[in-house]
């Protein structure tokens, strides 16, 4: 926006309506900050032509200051940043061959799995874990492009074949696990390990 667009306009105009409530209220608390105080908000705004970006605030208190009278806010687009940041957030949990979560995630859902209390008569969680044979021949025989289709195929077919709320990983170069944490019955693991083999 030009900056005469913005002269006369309320700050709360610019966020984003879910971000409203939670940075009004922030920087009515700011009021009552000391002016030698730079307090620091993020939140979501509307851009005319980029949509919604995320941006970072210094605030000021100057309402004290007969010169000025006012909150002063410095604000920065850090949408590049967030972007940058979530996608190194993914790389550290997910496989971007197969888009399946990766080891990490796996053994962390696996820890809250087998941590949480359950029924007494509950089946237990089930884990299964899935190789593919002759994998490195298939790698040496062909090239890359035709093991990582392989990959991705059987990835796709374990993702279809898992029930709903089950989750699937790629935790080894030709290793998949499954873990199911509330089976509907105790041969559920049985029954899926044989499904699996047909693949």
């Amino acid at each position: 926006r030009q900056p005469s667009e913005l002269v006369g306009s309320l700050v709360g105009s610019w966020i984003v309506d879910e971000d409203r409530p939670h940075l009004e209220a922030k920087l009515a608390g700011l009021q009552s900050a000391p002016s030698i105080e730079i307090a620091q908000i993020h939140g979501r705004v509307e851009h005319p032509t980029k949509g919604e970006r995320n941006s970072e605030a210094n605030v000021r208190n100057l309402l004290g200051d007969e010169q000025v009278q006012a909150m002063m806010l410095t604000l920065r687009d850090v949408t590049a940043n967030w972007e940058l940041e979530e996608q190194l957030g993914r790389r550290a949990f997910w496989d971007p061959l197969t888009e399946l979560p990766n080891r990490a995630l796996f053994f962390a859902r696996l820890a809250h799995a087998f941590g949480r209390p359950t029924a007494g008569d509950a089946p237990p969680s089930v884990v299964l874990l899935i190789n593919i044979d002759d994998m490195q021949g298939i790698n040496e025989g062909t090239d890359m492009t035709v093991g990582n289709q392989v990959l991705r195929c059987v990835a796709d077919r374990v993702r279809n074949l898992v029930p709903e709320g089950g989750s699937v990983a790629r935790v080894g170069g030709d290793t998949f696990a499954v873990l199911i944490e509330a089976p509907h019955s105790d041969d559920a693991g049985t029954d899926l390990g044989r499904r699996l083999l047909e693949l």
